[in-house]
Order: structure tokens, then C-alpha cells, then sequence
């Protein structure tokens, strides 16, 4: 899974199911632990997995440092800390906030990938974890009470993309790097 693959492609909605009675879903939603260090919402394993996601997504290149040091995981963290985070998303006839949905994709993805691997999705190396995604991606990886596939595709890729393209999050990297990467110049 590629930088470009990631900022091409486009989502397509793979068979969403309830998920409020899942006990993945009621698990995420049920962690009090305080945010990590550094993030307003997400706790030390949610932050972990973020960090991993977007470093998965978005790996260094010559062009760019990976996605956690472009401050993505940090962007995703104050979206859904902030009002936008209490927007409801829909999938199937069922509303959800953006950040239980988040997390509850944080635990369905989390338990997934210990039944592959025996460990969570921040543990995986960066070969297995990109796999690993590329097969939520395609809808193949399956969760009875949770639509992983729709969340990716849906919701976590139009969040990076959105993260990608604002600008204050890049001020520290001579601002708004992923508007380098296509050719767009821009006026300090």
C-alpha cells in the first residue's frame, strides 16, 4: 500500500451491520483511561494504533516524513476531540458519534489482528501491517459486528485525506506537505 494508492483511491461502501450491541463497539466505548501524552482523546493503545495507521498509510518517503511526524495521528486525535467528533455517522440505520466509531474500529480492527497474528496492529511490522489493511480494505478481513471495511474505506481514508490537505497541523514542516508532494506551490 502505497502513499499514492492511499491519497487515490476512493471508498466504496462494503455491507454495513449494526454495531451497538457488539461488544467490540461497547468496549471501545466503555474505556475511561485518560488521552495519552500528546493527544486530547485517544488513550495510550487507541494512540498506538493511530500512530501505526497513518505510519502504515503514509510511510516516509524522500519526499515527506511518515505520517505520525507529518502530525496526522494528531489531527485525527483533535477532529474527533473536537465538535466534530459528536457528528453522528451512519452506517446501516444506526447513528454513531465520529469518535465512538473511530474507536470501535480501533477494537474490531485490534481484534482482528490477533486472531491473524497473535498481536495487535501497532505490534505488526510494516510489511504485515500494510497487508493487513490492504485485506480490510478489500473485504477481506470480516468481523460479525462491525463493518471494518466501510470504516476504512468510508471513514478513516477521507479523515487522512481531509488531515493531509489542511494546513496549520503543517506549519513545523514548512508548511503543508502533502501540497508539495502534488506540485502546488505555496506562499510562506
Amino acid at each position: 500500500m502505497t502513499r499514492r494508492y492511499f491519497m487515490g483511491k476512493t471508498a466504496v461502501m462494503a455491507g454495513a451491520i449494526q454495531v451497538v450491541s457488539s461488544p467490540i463497539f461497547s468496549a471501545a466505548a466503555g474505556r475511561s483511561a485518560g488521552p495519552a501524552t500528546g493527544y486530547r482523546l485517544l488513550n495510550k493503545d487507541e494512540a498506538a494504533f493511530t500512530e501505526a495507521l497513518v505510519n502504515v498509510l503514509c510511510p516516509a518517503d524522500h519526499l515527506t516524513p511518515n505520517g505520525r511526524e507529518c502530525g496526522l495521528a494528531r489531527f485525527v486525535d483533535r477532529q474527533l476531540a473536537s465538535d466534530e467528533g459528536g457528528k453522528e455517522v451512519h452506517f446501516s440505520t444506526l447513528p454513531f458519534t465520529r469518535e465512538r466509531f473511530f474507536k470501535a474500529g480501533i477494537a474490531a480492527a485490534n481484534v482482528a489482528c490477533q486472531d491473524r497474528f497473535a498481536v495487535r496492529f501497532h505490534q505488526l511490522n510494516a510489511r504485515d501491517a500494510s497487508r493487513f489493511l490492504q485485506d480490510i480494505a478489500g473485504g477481506r478481513v470480516s468481523n460479525p459486528v462491525f463493518p471494518l471495511t466501510a470504516w476504512l474505506n468510508q471513514f478513516v481514508d477521507p479523515l487522512l485525506i481531509q488531515g493531509s490537505f489542511t494546513g496549520p497541523i503543517y506549519e513545523g514542516f514548512n508548511y503543508r506537505v502533502f501540497w508539495k508532494l502534488t506540485g502546488h506551490t505555496i506562499a510562506a
